[in-house]
């Protein structure tokens, strides 16, 4: 069977070519029908035209070539607005992404609650088709951690910028172990901002094998290096550490390292532990209160019982709190957390070094 193509002279009836599932296939210009790939021939085109438009038959050839350039805008358009709904719906999981990472939640939650709850609220609010429209928006969990990875990534690429506008920048580091026995640093950096002092997480890394003073200055340093992050040492003006020997001891120690890269870096002590500070120096008698204090609420929490009791006395007395914080001897949750002690904050004068003003809480 021969194969029909769309030739030139069909213009002259009104008729221009489309692509319809994979197949050209004639397109009347003014009233938009598709015909059949077999329709390619003279006499069935004019023939559609004398008899559904038989007032344009003596029309030339240039007012259905104005027509074919408005179908042909028509679809341009149509286009365009695929591909802002495409874009669109792209949007919309970012947005969700950043939500779910802003409040913690799991991956899974967006493709197993927020989307449903979305079509759901669309098509009793709206209608099916913005359900449909609703419904086209990528939830996943493996497209959720992909989105989440780039607006990380995004949101470091800024904080980089920010930094190396300035040239000037604090940083305070933390090295932990957390509640799977794994060695966590963490380093925190602080730089001019527009109107104010900016604070943002600027590395976060385990310690595969140990957590000596040149293991995290190795890993700060490589860190420094990475071409997408390039931050020099001579812009780095001021720490703050912890008193752990591996941040602040007297040979191999971070600070020690990193003078060494940069002599003028001032150096200050950590003041997030504060409370955990003060509890080991107290004088006598609130020695001996905070230690009645922590024997009561061990006590209290010791047991399941002594838990359910304490509780409903509290209800009975119509309490504002009814719970109480367990202490035990580990780093992550020292016994000063039982107590709730007012912060003394630290006084900030004109003649406070630069790199006091970067690391002040």
């Amino acid at each position: 069977m021969r194969k029909r193509t769309y030739q030139a002279e069909f213009l002259n009836y009104g008729f221009t070519e489309i692509e319809n599932k994979g197949q050209m296939k004639p397109q009347c210009v003014v009233c938009l029908k598709v015909l059949t790939t077999e329709s390619f021939k003279n006499n069935q085109l004019k023939k559609h035209l004398d008899n559904l438009h038989s007032h344009l038959s003596s029309k030339p050839r240039e007012y259905f070539e104005n027509l074919e350039r408005a179908v042909k805008r028509q679809r341009l358009d149509s286009n365009k607005r695929a591909t802002f709904d495409q874009r669109s719906a792209s949007k919309a999981s970012f947005e969700v992404a950043w939500l779910i990472a802003r409040n913690k939640k799991p991956h899974t939650i967006g493709e197993e609650l927020v989307k449903p709850a979305a079509v759901g609220m669309a098509e009793i609010m709206c209608g099916q088709k913005e359900a449909m429209q609703m419904g086209s928006v990528p939830l996943s969990a493996r497209v959720v951690k992909e989105r989440i990875s780039i607006l990380a990534e995004n949101v470091r690429e800024q904080v980089i910028s920010s930094i190396k506008e300035t040239k000037d920048f604090a940083i305070q580091l933390d090295e932990t172990t957390d509640v799977s026995s794994n060695s966590q640093l963490m380093v925190y950096a602080r730089h001019r901002g527009s109107d104010a002092i900016e604070k943002e997480m600027l590395l976060c890394s385990p310690l595969e094998l140990r957590s000596r003073g040149i293991d995290v200055f190795n890993k700060v340093d490589a860190h420094f290096k990475k071409p997408s992050v390039d931050l020099k040492w001579e812009d780095y003006i001021a720490v703050s550490v912890d008193g752990a020997p591996a941040m602040l001891g007297h040979v191999s120690d971070f600070v020690t390292l990193a003078k060494e890269q940069n002599p003028k870096i001032e150096v200050s002590h950590c003041m997030i532990y504060r409370q955990a500070l003060v509890v080991k120096q107290l004088e006598p008698e609130l020695e001996a209160v905070i230690n009645d204090v922590i024997k009561i609420v061990n006590a209290v929490k010791g047991h399941a019982l002594n838990t359910w009791l304490f509780r409903d006395l509290c209800e009975d007395g119509e309490a504002e709190y009814s719970g109480l914080l367990f202490h035990t001897d580990v780093r992550w949750l020292s016994r000063g957390n039982a107590l709730v002690i007012k912060n003394m904050p630290l006084q900030i004068s004109s003649e406070t070094p630069l790199g006091l003003h970067f690391l002040h809480i």
